[in-house]
């Protein structure tokens, strides 16, 4: 028998090389934010979790420059390499932020909604932070067990967050961070980009 494979789920991962060089001056800039400025966001459950939802844009920061110019670039690549019609994309996020996780804060699944592109930067991370977690998107009434589940067969799949790992993906695709259980802060960026052709 001969099995198609379409509709696939790609996330994109990348790798900031010169990550080191700079985490310790943006994380000092989210430390400081996190004084000054009001946790984001509303009608969350894990209400707990700091982050400048609205309230601070990380794209409009020249201390996060280096890590913006990273992710714009990984978006480029990533479009480039599913061969997305150039300039189809807006490499001007709409909103972007930063999630500082302390002990015990987690992010329930959701989407980004407004957006075709989203990405997670991880800035900080202990020697065991929270994992990240996609839903599969096919939506299925009955569940089927496998003997052996694959990358065709996972109701969901997690990455362990690595500093300076981008993850990029379908806005549509839901998400969540498991509860942190580390005593080290976990600090992530988030992004979202626009269709060049959206209408708002």
């Amino acid at each position: 028998m001969i099995l198609n494979k379409f509709f696939p789920t790609i996330i994109g991962l990348d790798v900031n090389n010169l990550h080191d060089s700079i985490q310790d001056k943006v994380v000092d800039r989210c430390y400081y934010l996190k004084k000054n400025v009001d946790s984001g966001g509303e009608n969350w459950l894990s209400d707990n979790t700091y982050n400048t939802i609205g309230n601070h844009s990380v794209f409009d920061d020249a201390k996060f420059s280096d890590i913006n110019n990273f992710v714009v670039s990984s978006v480029k690549n990533y479009c480039e390499q599913l061969q997305i019609k150039k300039d189809y994309i807006d490499y001007t996020p709409i909103d972007s932020w930063f999630n500082i996780y302390q002990k015990g804060d987690y992010q329930e699944f959701h989407h980004h909604s407004n957006s075709v592109l989203s990405v997670v930067y991880f800035l900080k991370v202990g020697k065991n932070p929270a994992s990240i977690f996609f839903k599969n998107p096919y939506i299925s009434t009955v569940r089927i067990e496998y003997d052996n589940y694959t990358p065709d067969t996972y109701d969901r799949f997690s990455y362990q967050p690595k500093a300076g790992m981008i993850l990029i993906f379908r806005s549509h695709l839901e998400h969540s961070v498991e509860k942190q259980v580390d005593d080290e802060d976990r600090i992530s960026i988030a992004y979202n980009f626009r269709s060049n052709n959206a209408r708002t």
